[in-house]
């Protein structure tokens, strides 16, 4: 979730604007025990943490797919490995049974 990516810096961008507009409107209202919560600047509040609550649930989806991905990708590369020992091993042991077939021909040759 650290990670510095395009949504990420639209959020925090969207963060300090909120911030900026929350500020200027305390000061403008007074002081901080002046300030009436207006039906709508409820409803906002409870907006932006929805949004903000929705946002990090699709971080942590993303992070959680991503996981998955890169999990995968490892084991796809180590059944690739796997499948070539695999094939290497099946010709060692062609080549060794090839040898084998023809070292017992050459015995046989020299018996007779």
């Amino acid at each position: 979730m650290g990670e510095q990516g395009p949504g990420n810096r639209k959020f925090k961008r969207c963060f300090i604007y909120s911030q900026r507009v929350s500020h200027e409107f305390i000061k403008l209202s007074g002081a901080i025990y002046d300030l009436k919560i207006t039906k709508e600047m409820w409803t906002a509040a409870t907006s932006a943490r929805a949004k903000y609550m929705q946002y990090l649930e699709s971080e942590r989806s993303k992070e959680k797919t991503e996981t998955k991905q890169l999990k995968r990708k490892a084991l796809e590369e180590e059944i690739d490995f796997l499948k070539q020992k695999k094939m290497f091993l099946q010709t060692d042991i062609h080549q060794t049974n090839e040898k084998a077939n023809d070292l017992v021909r050459r015995l046989k040759s020299q018996r007779t």
